[in-house]
C-alpha cells in the first residue's frame, strides 16, 4: 500500500464515519473492499481500466458471487471518486467501470397474519419484562416500518411516546412517523415490567445487564419462531418493515407518502413495492380464475 494511497484511504474512512455516518457494518464492509484491492493491485495510485478488470477476474475465479463484486466494485468506485475530487490521488478510468449487472430484487414480505402470529407467540417460557420488550420491539419495526438499528437506537427520554415518533434514519436522515395506539399500549406494559430505573439518556430497549439490546437477541428470537411456526424463510425483522410498506401500498397509500415514512432516499427503492402488489395480484388470479 502505497504511501499516498494510504493517506487516502484513512481520510476516506474518517469521511464515511463522521460526515456521511454510515452504519458499522457498511463501514466494516468498505474498509475490507478497499484493504482487498490495495492487497491485489500495484497501481493502486492510478488505476487502469485494466486493472480493474483483472481484479473483477481474480474475484470471479476465487467464486465471489455478482452481488458481492458488484458490491467490492462499488466500494472502489467511492472510494477514487472522493480520493479525486480532493486532489489525493487521481482515477481517471473509474468511470469506465461497470459492475455485474444483478436481477432486481423485491421486497420479500410476510402477510399480515403471519406478522400477527408471530407478535403473539413471543413470550413462552421467558421472564415477563423481556416478553415485553420483545413484543414492544417488534410491535414498533412492524407498526412504525423501522429498521431494527432504527428502533434499538431510541432513548428512554423520547417515551411516553406520542401520536409521532422522530427516528434517526441511514445517514444521519431524521423523519417523523405516525405511532399507533397498539404500539404505544405495547411500550408502556414493558417500560411498566422492567426491573430497573432508566435514565433519560439510555436507550429504551435494553438486555438483560442494562445495556443496549443487540439485534441478534431479536433476530434469533424470529428465527427461533420461525421455525417453530412454520413459517416462510425470509421471516425475519426486516421483513415486517417489508409487510408495513406493502400493506399500506394495498390499502392504497400513495408511493410519495410510503417513501417518507420508510426514509428511502429515492422513489425507485419505494417503487418495488408496487411489483411486490403486481406478483400478488398475478398470484391470486391464477389460484382464483376459473379460466386459470
Amino acid at each position: 500500500m502505497s504511501k499516498n494511497f494510504k493517506f487516502a484511504f484513512s481520510k476516506w474512512l474518517e469521511w464515511l464515519q463522521n460526515e456521511k455516518r454510515i452504519s458499522i457494518n457498511t463501514f466494516d464492509a468498505y474498509e475490507r473492499d478497499l484493504t482487498k484491492w490495495s492487497e491485489f493491485t500495484s497501481n493502486s495510485n492510478n488505476p487502469k481500466k485494466k486493472d480493474f478488470r483483472s481484479y473483477m477476474g481474480y474475484l470471479l475465479e476465487k467464486k465471489n458471487s455478482r452481488a458481492s463484486i458488484a458490491r467490492k466494485i462499488s466500494s472502489i468506485r467511492n472510494f477514487y471518486k472522493f480520493a479525486s475530487q480532493r486532489n489525493f490521488l487521481s482515477c481517471d478510468d473509474i468511470d469506465l467501470i461497470k459492475s455485474p449487472k444483478l436481477p432486481q430484487s423485491l421486497p420479500r414480505s410476510i402477510s399480515n397474519e403471519q406478522a400477527s402470529t408471530l407478535i403473539d407467540s413471543i413470550g413462552n417460557g421467558r421472564p415477563d419484562w423481556e416478553a415485553a420488550r420483545d413484543k414492544a420491539l417488534i410491535f414498533l419495526m412492524y407498526g412504525a416500518g423501522l429498521r431494527i438499528s432504527e428502533a434499538l437506537s431510541i432513548k428512554k427520554n423520547q417515551c411516553p411516546l406520542g401520536d409521532w415518533l422522530r427516528v434517526e434514519g441511514k445517514g444521519g436522515k431524521f423523519r417523523d412517523v405516525p405511532i399507533l395506539k397498539i404500539v404505544r399500549q405495547t411500550i408502556d406494559s414493558y417500560l411498566s415490567l422492567i426491573p430497573k430505573e432508566f435514565e433519560n439518556d439510555e436507550y429504551l430497549f435494553v438486555g438483560r445487564r442494562g445495556g443496549k439490546l443487540s439485534p441478534r437477541i431479536i433476530q434469533r428470537l424470529i428465527k427461533n419462531l420461525r421455525i417453530k411456526l412454520n413459517l416462510p424463510e425470509h421471516a425475519t425483522p426486516h421483513s415486517l418493515r417489508h409487510a408495513f410498506a406493502t400493506q399500506l401500498l394495498a390499502g392504497g397509500g400513495d408511493l410519495r407518502s410510503i417513501q417518507d415514512l420508510l426514509g428511502h432516499s429515492s422513489l425507485s427503492t419505494t417503487q418495488r413495492y408496487t411489483s411486490v402488489e403486481v406478483s400478488g395480484l398475478i398470484e391470486v388470479h391464477k389460484n382464483t380464475h376459473p379460466r386459470s
